[in-house]
């Protein structure tokens, strides 16, 4: 497995691990799958060059098979602060331990 930043030349797979993310564990997301699916590659492609966030994924030598977001805090006191959010792993990769760090 590799892990990097995602960058916007990732939207795609992005967007598609994060449909099935909203899709397969639903409870864990604050957005719904409802909501998102409409949205255009370029959405995906503006959250992953936000300035207040850093996308990582997990690589299966080209797939991407996991996600998970830093958010950093905005406020000027607080911005040595970041708090890690919608984390998923497609089920397949999960179960054999690969979101273990």
């Amino acid at each position: 497995m590799k892990y990097r930043p995602l960058t916007e030349l990732d939207a795609e797979a992005y967007r598609s691990i994060r449909f099935e993310a909203l899709q397969t564990a639903p409870e864990a997301f604050a957005s719904s799958y409802e909501e998102e699916k409409e949205l255009p590659v370029d959405a995906f492609k503006a959250r992953l060059k936000g300035e207040d966030s850093v996308t990582f994924g997990m690589f299966d030598g080209e797939s991407l098979v996991g996600v998970t977001t830093l958010l950093i805090e905005t406020k000027q006191k607080l911005r040595h602060r970041a708090m890690l959010v919608a984390m998923y792993v497609s089920p397949q990769k999960g179960e054999k331990g690969s979101a273990k760090l």
